[in-house]
């Protein structure tokens, strides 16, 4: 086709029609003339302009018949050398590099884009082997062209071209004797699609989750680790909105802060770092988790991306170290900051209330001998003993803990009356003079015990000492008893 409409363009124009009709006519013309010359014995100047009127209207029906063949002939000529045009300025126009090869794979035809993508001039390829243009090609090339011309199949393959430096795809669609070939620079898409992969890779071995979210909420990527964290397969979440993976309060509030900044721009969870959120895994367990979320535009779309890590570990260790510090590793009862603390909190509720409160201080009798005779490990397990049954003695709205070594400290809120601290004093020494178990083994030990009273003895610092003193006096008397500070005289 391309060869017709350049041999056209050189050879058919407008004038040519008529000039070669008219050489037709005379050359028939002549040629009726010789012919009835010879087999006639006509005379040539008569067989040339007949007289006979059946001669004259057959000659001139003859040569109008010819006239309107030739016509018929040139103005289909014209129309397949304008359609021949039309397909030159589509395959020029096409943003595909385009070649027509023949049987024997010899370029019949090679458009601009692929002179251009090739860097070959079109006069010095046409008419050429495919294989003599591009010798290091053939290789690549040979046989899927030679599968499209042998199969008369469509084929499409990617392969690299090392002239170029490129990476080219190629589309072979055989056509009879033709074979057309579009190809077009893939390089940056493969480039692409490398990083893509490299990303990809990148994300799904990173220790942190990665979900992308569309602007309805809708989770449109969920990442290995992401699976990992929350249990769920990525095809269960794809498409679901993003407040399954959060505890109900949390999901409500994160939903008010998206629509707030769809609305008006103002974030209060973009780009501001990660924040602490609680995250709910498929079997429906809560964990503690931090959260950054970033905008993203794709096109023009919007999403955001949310990078989750499982900080569950953190948040237990951060618990456990608010519990050291306020709390006896040992018997799980309050330290001496708790204590403090909280009796300040009871003094400020007796001085509002105008009520009674009392502080017992309890030492261990006999634990040096223990510690000595059967190891610090039995003296531990004779404190954690002691810390339970002086609990168990004491109301549940009081306050017990292990100030340091064998020293305990009590404070028992809202007493009316200071016998009522008496009885609970005298509750736990029963309960102290019970023996211990340690393994097979058995042990007696006693307690004494100081009392004091708010406001008799006065604020915190002179209720501490005061409940002490009470409580050495108790031990000098022998131990295994209490002592209220109006016992000695105070």
């Amino acid at each position: 086709m391309q060869h017709l409409h350049h041999t056209l363009k050189r050879t058919l124009k407008g004038w040519h029609i008529y000039l070669i009709s008219s050489v037709l006519v005379m050359v028939s013309w002549v040629g009726e003339s010789v012919l009835h010359h010879y087999t006639k014995q006509q005379p040539l100047l008569e067989s040339f302009l007949p007289t006979a009127m059946g001669e004259i209207v057959y000659r001139i029906l003859f040569s109008l018949a010819l006239l309107v063949f030739a016509g018929y002939i040139f103005r289909n000529l014209r129309r397949i050398q304008t359609l021949a045009g039309e397909l030159e300025h589509v395959l020029e126009s096409s943003t595909d590099a385009y070649m027509s090869l023949d049987r024997d794979n010899n370029i019949l035809y090679i458009n601009q884009k692929a002179v251009a993508l090739l860097k070959q001039d079109a006069s010095q390829v046409v008419g050429h082997s495919v294989w003599e243009v591009f010798t290091d090609a053939a290789p690549i090339f040979s046989t899927h062209l030679c599968k499209a011309h042998e199969q008369q199949i469509r084929i499409c393959f990617t392969e690299y071209y090392p002239t170029i430096d490129r990476w080219l795809e190629v589309h072979a669609c055989p056509e009879g004797e033709l074979l057309s070939c579009y190809f077009r620079d893939v390089t940056d898409l493969k480039k692409v699609i490398e990083a893509n992969e490299e990303l990809g890779s990148i994300i799904s071995h990173a220790k942190d989750g990665i979900i992308t979210i569309s602007e309805d909420g809708k989770i449109v990527s969920f990442s290995d680790a992401a699976e990992r964290i929350y249990g769920y397969a990525r095809e269960e979440v794809i498409g679901r909105n993003i407040s399954i993976l959060m505890a109900r309060g949390d999901a409500e509030r994160h939903q008010g802060y998206v629509d707030s900044y769809l609305k008006t721009g103002a974030s209060r969870f973009m780009d501001v770092g990660p924040r602490e959120l609680l995250s709910r895994r498929k079997d429906g367990s809560v964990f503690h988790a931090d959260i950054a979320i970033s905008e993203m535009k794709l096109g023009n779309k919007r999403h955001f991306v949310g990078i989750v890590r499982d900080i569950t570990d953190r948040h237990e260790a951060t618990e456990r170290m608010r519990y050291l510090s306020n709390y006896d590793s040992l018997t799980g009862l309050a330290n001496r900051g708790l204590y403090m603390d909280r009796l300040q909190h009871a003094l400020q509720i007796a001085r509002r209330e105008q009520s009674r409160l009392a502080v017992l201080f309890l030492d261990v009798d006999k634990f040096k001998s223990i510690n000595d005779k059967l190891g610090h490990a039995a003296g531990d397990e004779v404190l954690r003993q002691v810390a339970g049954r002086v609990q168990h003695a004491v109301r549940e709205s009081d306050t017990v803990a292990r100030l340091s070594g064998d020293e305990f400290a009590i404070i028992l809120e809202r007493v009316s009356t200071k016998r009522i601290a008496g009885d609970i004093a005298a509750k736990i020494v029963l309960a102290m003079a019970e023996p211990i178990k340690l393994g097979e083994a058995e042990c007696r030990v006693g307690c004494s015990v100081g009392v004091a009273f708010y406001p008799e003895q006065g604020e915190a610092s002179v209720l501490l000492h005061d409940a002490d003193m009470a409580m050495y006096e108790a031990k000098r008397a022998g131990g295994n008893r209490y002592f209220m500070c109006s016992d000695y005289g105070r």
